[in-house]
């Protein structure tokens, strides 16, 4: 059962990526491909991080002297937390593939597709 499930996470994630770098010839071609598409997630999540801080720095919700923090206070919080949960999600999803050919590939593609999903939910964020 263990194994199974192990299975079919390494199926979906590496169908996942393997729609994005599908054609690359080698494992290290393969890797290259989806490190890239991290590094490039990662950018567009700071690029989105940062305008959703600045949008929202400028709302007040709350009137002068409540003492309560900005939401963008509690975003920050939300990305650190996540950050260390995005990880350890894709520590573990990708555990039965570590030391193995194809785990950078796999990890990274982890990653992207977190990072998409979470890029998602910032520009979603209405207030």
């Amino acid at each position: 059962m263990v194994r199974l499930i192990g299975f079919s996470i390494f199926v979906v994630s590496f169908s996942a990526f393997a729609n994005e770098c599908y054609g690359e010839k080698t494992e290290i071609d393969m890797s290259e491909c989806t490190t890239e598409r991290y590094k490039s997630l990662d950018k567009e999540l700071n690029v989105v991080y940062r305008a959703k801080m600045l949008e929202l720095d400028s709302i007040k919700i709350h009137s002068d002297g409540a003492n309560v923090k900005p939401v963008s206070y509690y975003l920050k919080m939300s990305q650190l937390a996540w950050i260390k949960m995005r990880d350890a999600d894709c520590d573990l999803e990708t555990y039965e593939s570590m030391g193995r050919t194809g785990y950078d590939s796999i990890y990274h593609n982890c990653l992207a597709d977190k990072t998409r999903d979470r890029i998602k939910k910032i520009k979603a964020m209405m207030y």
